[in-house]
């Protein structure tokens, strides 16, 4: 209600033909221009703790910051994103369900100047974006990728390794990115029949999980081990995160499986601290983690340079229409032995 009062506030101001003077003396003076505003825009809870620990940073530096989740709904995330462009905020900060889903309003910014950093994810097609702060994804996808290469001796098997994907929503570009990642190491044992999938499933549109949920992750595991493994059971589980891990042991489990002979490799690509507990007791193999407070403080960090009218550098990452400068942390593998030192007991 706060946020949301704050807003009209801001709007009236605008339409009254000004906005309110910067102040020496009192944070809250120097947050009432919406030029001096951060609209931060999350697609979903995911992010709510990364969202707000950017926004503590921000309001330390002086600047007001409004956040709006959009709950997983595209729509509602572009009203939220035009009605931050409508307030001519000074910067946006957008994680975007749908990467190519805003491109119009996008536009909108740019046409006002508006500086646009990518949270997460990039956002793709679009000339607004002035930066981009995300985990490496397609290096997680690549380092899990060899993983499983090694591990399940891929080089020296005698027989089919059997191997399901469980990709995220397809609309996150960050899916992509790692699905990109590890096919890059597992296409030719593929196309040389070394791996197998028997539910037939290894493009990219037929793996991905549209609402990426532990729950559609069981089902979609226990619909393959019930149809194409009823003999033998899958060696390799690749997964896109530790809550579709957790899908699938839950899937393993109700079809009777154990950890033992016929446990398969379960390896994820983002690691939670939900998911310690499953690495720990056997059912999971391995995960991938990039340092959260990289993100957070890069973010924070590039949003108050560009405020101030600064030129942020980086690595360059292609959106598909430019070279966009960005921050992408690289990841740190979880096993059984640092899980505890990334994830500490509370």
């Amino acid at each position: 209600m706060m946020k949301r009062l704050l807003a009209l506030l801001f709007i009236f101001a605008l339409l009254l033909g000004g906005c309110s003077k910067k102040s020496d003396q009192t944070e809250t003076t120097a947050g009432l221009g919406a030029d001096n505003t951060v609209g931060i825009s999350l697609p979903d809870f995911s992010l709510h703790e990364q969202g707000e620990a950017i926004a503590e940073q921000l309001k330390k530096a002086g600047y007001q910051v409004l956040i709006e989740n959009a709950a997983g709904d595209i729509l509602r995330q572009h009203s939220q994103v035009q009605a931050f462009v409508n307030m001519q905020v000074g910067c946006l900060v957008v994680a975007a369900i749908d990467p190519i889903a805003l491109g119009d309003v996008l536009e909108e910014a740019r046409q006002m100047d508006i500086p646009v950093i990518a949270l997460d994810r990039m956002l793709m097609y679009s000339q607004a974006v002035t930066g981009c702060v995300a985990p490496d994804t397609y290096a997680i996808g690549q380092q899990l990728g060899k993983y499983i290469l090694e591990e399940a001796l891929l080089n020296n098997a005698t027989e089919p390794v059997k191997i399901e994907l469980f990709m995220g929503a397809p609309e996150n570009n960050n899916s992509l990115l790692f699905y990109n990642g590890v096919m890059e190491q597992l296409q030719p044992y593929f196309n040389n029949g070394v791996l197998q999938s028997l539910a037939g499933r290894t493009e990219f549109e037929d793996v991905c999980l549209r609402t990426a949920s532990m729950e559609q992750a069981s089902d979609r595991c226990f619909d393959y081990l019930a149809e194409y493994y009823l003999e033998d059971f899958p060696d390799v589980l690749c997964v896109a995160t530790d809550a579709l891990a957790a899908g699938c042991i839950d899937a393993l489990v109700s079809f009777g499986i154990e950890p033992g002979e016929d446990w398969p490799l379960i390896v994820s690509g983002q690691a939670m601290e939900e998911g310690v507990d499953n690495l720990l007791q056997g059912y999971q193999s391995i995960s991938a983690y990039a340092d959260e407070q990289s993100i957070v403080d890069t973010c924070a960090q590039w949003v108050c340079a560009v405020m101030k009218g600064e030129t942020i550098t980086g690595s360059e990452a292609s959106n598909g229409l430019i070279q966009v400068p960005a921050f992408l942390q690289e990841p740190v593998l979880v096993t059984t032995e640092n899980c505890r030192e990334i994830f500490p007991e509370e």
